[in-house]
């Protein structure tokens, strides 16, 4: 059996107002014997009385009961949202304190391992320069390019704790380029910078770090390579931003594992970074070279995340 329901605050002051209108009526009524000669009708006066008040009541309850209503529950949304941001706040709070706990962590831990770096490659350095044994050689190199690898490793923790750290912003495809191949080590690899001025992409700020990784995989990895070239070209609603070598290309297992973290010669972390990197504007990126003939890579750009600002 349901319970009974209890009258809400509103209907309370309701039957207030109810008992202070019939009061008053009451009260007029009765002072009217003061006023007019004949005496009034007390029975004829209180039904009059009683019937005035109900109407009044009646009349006014229900467009005051929506108005009263639409207020709670403004005044009950008002008060679960900011319950909700104080929620948020304390939990953003926490997080924030907690990643630099982490960052303080990890940087003083990077540290620490670059500093035990330098002597072990300083140690390394010395004994490859006593010992007289070619036979040593071999083993020298190799624990060199380990601590080389080891430290390239470790200097990309720090740039990956930096992905989405900052706010998206506008790039010049353009300028990326140019400021990658300057930082590249190209050698006699030629790069070819086809994207049109003032073509842009909202992306991380850490973008131009996707085309020195380009640039650089193809120049380490392109065998045979004499140029890379860049140029951008429509497909449906996206952009393609494609970088493409004429160096031996990427055998066709291998196309989607090269972006997977620890696969490579080098650190094997490369090509996982730029694709972290674009994935935080919704930026997808794909192998699709032919075998032998060179790689190619597509930067699939979304709409809303490019434009040309000499053709808006």
């Amino acid at each position: 059996m349901d319970e009974k329901a209890e009258p809400t605050p509103f209907d309370q002051k309701l039957f207030l107002i109810f008992i202070v209108t019939f009061a008053a009526v009451t009260v007029f009524e009765f002072g009217q014997q003061f006023i007019y000669p004949d005496p009034p009708d007390w029975r004829t006066n209180l039904i009059t009385s009683l019937f005035v008040s109900g109407l009044s009541v009646v009349i006014t309850y229900f467009p005051l009961k929506a108005y009263y209503d639409q207020n709670n529950q403004l005044q009950s949304e008002i008060e679960r949202r900011h319950s909700v941001e104080m929620e948020l706040r304390e939990n953003e709070d926490s997080l924030l304190q907690a990643n630099r706990q982490i960052n303080l962590m990890t940087g003083i831990t990077r540290h620490d391992i670059n500093n035990q770096l330098t002597v072990l490659q300083g140690y390394l350095a010395m004994l490859e320069m006593k010992l007289t044994d070619p036979s040593l050689d071999e083993y020298f190199k190799k624990a060199a390019t380990a601590a080389e690898r080891i430290s390239a490793m470790i200097q990309f923790t720090k740039e990956y704790e930096t992905i989405g750290v900052k706010a998206p912003v506008w790039h010049d495809c353009r300028t990326l380029v140019e400021t990658a191949a300057r930082e590249a080590h190209l050698g006699e690899v030629l790069v070819k910078n086809d994207l049109p001025g003032g073509s842009e992409v909202f992306a991380d700020p850490l973008i131009v770090k996707v085309f020195y990784n380009l640039i650089d995989n193809a120049v380490r990895y392109g065998g045979r390579i004499t140029t890379v070239r860049f140029s951008v070209q429509e497909s449906g609603d996206n952009n393609l931003i494609i970088c493409e070598d004429d160096g031996i290309g990427i055998p066709e297992a291998e196309k989607e594992h090269i972006f997977e973290r620890g696969v490579g010669k080098n650190t094997g972390l490369g090509l996982f970074f730029a694709r972290e990197i674009l994935k935080i504007t919704g930026i997808r990126i794909y192998e699709t070279g032919v075998p032998e003939e060179g790689a190619r890579f597509e930067i699939i750009v979304p709409p809303g995340s490019f434009r040309n600002q000499e053709n808006p």
